[in-house]
């Protein structure tokens, strides 16, 4: 089981992979089937907004309320460094400690 995973699109997880974070970019055919099977697998669901966008919004609402896998939208990122301080923020809330930077 993974600690954290990124989903998004279009490549705005190509960051957060460089740091270390499992990353996923499935096709909008296949973001819900994504989401699906990662959140049975993670303890942090972290997504882009432009990919917890494109979900339906029962779904959308459904992992809002969840207690797990906390979810966490994502900001796009430029570069490793700035996902890495994203990542360390993800890796607490996996931890239970404090989420803010």
């Amino acid at each position: 089981m993974a600690q954290v995973i990124v989903i998004g699109a279009n490549g705005e997880t190509r960051p957060y992979a460089a740091a270390g974070i499992p990353c996923f970019e499935p096709g909008r055919g296949r973001l819900i089937e994504r989401v699906l099977a990662e959140r049975v697998r993670c303890e942090v669901l972290g997504m882009t907004r432009a990919a917890f966008g494109a979900l339906p919004m029962a779904l959308a609402r459904e992992l809002q309320e969840q207690a797990w896998p906390a979810l966490a939208i994502v900001p796009n990122v430029r570069d490793t460094a700035e996902a890495a301080r994203v990542a360390i923020r993800l890796l607490k809330m996996y931890a239970g400690g404090p989420v803010a930077a």
